[in-house]
């Protein structure tokens, strides 16, 4: 299908969202992640290269990084995750890099925190049940009478986890951003 997909258009660039992403899921079937993820990515980045189109945006995850030591989170903390989910976001990144090193491909990952949300004009929904903001949508729509907070072991005044999310909507620019600024960049950049 790629190579079709490929055959018949004159792609400049990729941009690779597509991924498993939910941690919890990635603990239970992590050969399911390390398909979809890694070996799926492998796939796409072959039939990119055969079509000679040698650009990728590629989504990646803060979840590289484990738990960060500082907060902001720089693009040179150490590389520790701590799940398959993680583990698989990073090994996409190094399969990425090897085609930039080795086949002539320019690269960014963006590894954001906890992407969420929809548009306005709801062309974009959530697809994740189990995601808060999703959760939070149907409480607020009144399909469901009140939202359930899980945890209270956190280092927070109540125990319960603080989350940065980032909206679907604040993403899009910086992709673009990427994509006009790629060819004064080294060969593979991290966000």
């Amino acid at each position: 299908m790629l190579k079709d997909i490929f055959a018949s258009n004159n792609f400049e660039a990729v941009f690779h969202m597509a991924a498993s992403l939910e941690v919890e899921e990635s603990v239970r079937e992590p050969a399911k992640y390390l398909e979809n993820n890694c070996i799926n990515t492998y796939n796409l980045l072959k039939a990119m290269n055969e079509a000679n189109c040698k650009k990728i945006i590629f989504s990646s995850s803060a979840a590289v990084y484990g738990q960060p030591e500082r907060v902001p989170v720089q693009e040179t903390a150490p590389l520790r995750p701590e799940n398959p989910y993680g583990s698989n976001k990073l090994l996409s990144e190094r399969i990425i890099k090897y085609f930039c090193a080795y086949m002539g491909f320019k690269a960014v990952a963006f590894r954001y925190f906890n992407a969420c949300g929809f548009d306005i004009e709801a062309r974009i929904l959530p697809t994740h049940q189990s995601h808060l903001i999703y959760k939070v949508m149907q409480v607020a729509k009144g399909a469901q009478p009140h939202l359930e907070v899980f945890g209270n072991d956190y280092h927070t005044s109540d125990g319960t986890c603080v989350r940065d999310y980032v909206h679907v909507l604040d993403i899009v620019l910086p992709h673009i951003l990427a994509l006009q600024k790629m060819d004064n960049m080294d060969r593979f950049e991290v966000f």
